[in-house]
């Protein structure tokens, strides 16, 4: 972090600061309520928004490509994806190159839910955007 304090800071910066914390909280408060009723944890939502964006540039993904956009460990990311294959929320596939390589897949089961998140935070967000161009200086 770099070390600031001896910059001045203007009222503006203290009130922008603190209303876009004031936004996010709230989002992320709504957030968590809508995973909570889907039964789906954070992790596994932001899993299967990576698993599905790669599905779509048609790269395969890796437990360790997983690992690093989800900033956890790679046994962390097993964890996760054999969790979400219980659920049947995702399928492991073997590479077809390497077969100790597996490669996490969205399930119909994992689209479905994962598209009813998406819906409920895009509605989210469309809600926050006039609290953002409010706050955020022009």
């Amino acid at each position: 972090m770099q070390d600031n304090s001896k910059k001045k800071m203007h009222e503006e910066d203290y009130i922008l600061l603190s209303s876009w914390r004031d936004v996010l909280r709230d989002f992320l408060t709504v957030s968590n309520r809508i995973l909570k009723q889907s039964r789906v944890t954070a992790s596994e939502y932001q899993a299967l928004l990576v698993i599905r964006l790669h599905a779509r540039q048609q790269q395969p993904l890796s437990m360790g490509a997983l690992a690093r956009h989800l900033r956890i460990r790679s046994n962390g990311a097993v964890s996760l994806v054999n969790r979400m294959a219980n659920e049947g929320l995702v399928r492991r596939v073997s590479s077809e190159q390497d077969s100790r390589v597996v490669h996490p897949q969205l399930t119909a089961k994992g689209e479905t839910v994962l598209r009813k998140l998406v819906g409920a935070h895009r509605l989210e967000l469309e809600r926050i955007t006039p609290l953002l161009r409010n706050i955020l200086p022009q």
